[in-house]
């Protein structure tokens, strides 16, 4: 499994792969940086790998480091549903950083061999309350990402024909 995390000896985080630029990292100093990476822990995932399971308690928060995933759902009739793609750089779990305990919406799925830095509920809720930047970027990743992708995705569902939908969803994937 290819991963570029930097890790100690012991298999501390110190540093993210060198073209890594996660949004919920972003505008925390280098010092800061330091701190939320340290108490992290680096997990590897091998392919097909579901990590998180719908409805399981919310007790972690994944930031993907390599590797790409998705987020699902089965349905009652047993069928999976795709909510939404993940690269890396993109965080997943983000109901562990709520402030009353809450369980995942959906299932996540990692479709390659990935790596991702994971933070126990405690500790994130800690980091967000530390450093409030980091909360600011959850949520600014919750509602322009997925929000905004949910709204335009049920719009189109319910407004557009067939033709309408797939056009939708092309412009959806190019701006991504």
């Amino acid at each position: 499994m290819n991963c570029a995390c930097k890790l100690s000896l012991g298999n501390q985080i110190i540093g993210l792969p060198a073209n890594l630029r996660p949004r919920f990292l972003s505008g925390l100093s280098p010092a800061q940086l330091d701190s939320v990476l340290s108490v992290a822990k680096h997990r590897r995932f091998r392919a097909s790998s579901v990590v998180i399971n719908e409805e399981d308690p919310a007790e972690r928060f994944f930031l993907l480091t390599s590797g790409h995933g998705r987020h699902f759902v089965i349905t009652s009739d047993g069928r999976k549903i795709l909510l939404h793609w993940l690269s890396a750089g993109q965080i997943f779990g983000g109901a562990a950083i709520l402030s009353v305990p809450f369980e995942y919406l959906a299932n996540t799925e990692v479709m390659s061999d990935s790596c991702a830095l994971v933070w126990e509920r405690q500790t994130i809720r800690e980091l967000a309350a530390k450093f409030p930047g980091l909360l600011d970027n959850a949520l600014s990743i919750a509602v322009t990402e997925n929000i905004a992708w949910s709204t335009a995705a049920h719009i189109s569902l319910t407004s557009d024909d067939a033709h309408g939908r797939v056009a939708h969803l092309c412009r959806l994937i190019s701006t991504k």
